[in-house]
């Protein structure tokens, strides 16, 4: 029994010296898949870039900020069907037309659909045949030039509609000499693709789930405490050293839980989430 409890309180105290750690620590690992622009209510995700993941959560702070939007394709290189986890704090003024549109989605909804087997080939059928303009080949090739310089060794070994992706991504940000009116008529067309490849999850009468309701396809499921496993902080799925090491930072005031992530939290039930709750995780993790 006092061999285990110590072995208890060392993976408590791990956590804590970890939560203690600055930003290269351990806990930082998924945070810094994403990268994020300061706004002035807080963070806007920019870029994620685990693209393997099939479920991606979403903290509702980095680095001491709200997180309160996502950038267009800001989750771009997910080439798979994938679910993501969205904190309440998003709000539609900082979330885009294309927020949540992946690889996987832009494969279904338009490189498959083009029949296309070049970049160039992907472009021109979306600008021309799909939106209705009607660039010439090589406008097309200057757009899509501008584009892959500007993403620079990110589009070096990238599947076609990953480029393809990063290139429409590149149009829509303004960085390929497409005029304004251009780019609300991309807007409006980009508006219209199916999604069906992505899942949102989070908590009801959210921003976001007002979000997915305005498109086709995208699917929001609600979630409350219960669909998760009690000392689940993280919301990943599994119990392990990172929900401690969120106690951990959550008891330093580090980190911030939301309700949710609290109730989540309590393992004991007391109604607080402090160190006695860190030891259960502990606990779980050593079966």
């Amino acid at each position: 029994m006092k061999n285990s409890l110590k072995k208890i309180m060392a993976g408590v105290s791990a956590a804590a010296m970890l939560a203690a750690m600055p930003a290269t620590g351990v806990f930082a690992a998924e945070e810094s898949a994403f990268s994020v622009r300061e706004v002035e209510a807080g963070v806007v995700i920019t870029n994620y870039t685990d693209k393997t993941a099939e479920k991606i959560v979403i903290p509702s702070e980095i680095d001491g900020k709200t997180v309160v939007g996502v950038d267009n394709f800001a989750f771009g290189l997910v080439s798979q069907d994938v679910t993501i986890v969205v904190p309440a704090t998003l709000t539609l003024d900082n979330l885009d037309v294309a927020s949540f549109m992946t690889a996987a989605v832009v494969n279904k909804g338009i490189v498959e659909a083009s029949g296309a087997t070049t970049v160039n080939g992907v472009v021109k059928y979306w600008i021309n045949d799909v939106v209705g303009m009607n660039y010439t080949d090589a406008q097309i090739a200057e757009a899509v030039s501008k584009a892959v310089a500007h993403v620079g060794d990110v589009a070096v070994g990238a599947t076609l509609e990953e480029t393809a992706l990063m290139v429409v991504k590149e149009i829509q940000a303004g960085n390929c000499g497409f005029s304004d009116a251009n780019l609300e008529r991309l807007d409006l067309v980009l508006k219209t693709v199916p999604y069906g490849s992505v899942t949102l999850e989070g908590p009801d009468g959210t921003d976001a789930q007002t979000y997915a309701a305005g498109k086709i396809n995208l699917k929001y499921v609600v979630t409350s405490a219960s669909e998760y496993e009690l000392g689940d902080v993280t919301r990943d799925g599994k119990v392990n050293l990172y929900d401690a090491i969120a106690i951990s930072k959550y008891m330093m005031k580090d980190l911030e839980l939301d309700d949710e992530q609290l109730e989540i939290g309590d393992l004991n039930g007391d109604g607080k989430v402090n160190l006695y709750d860190a030891i259960e995780v502990a606990k779980i993790m050593m079966g």
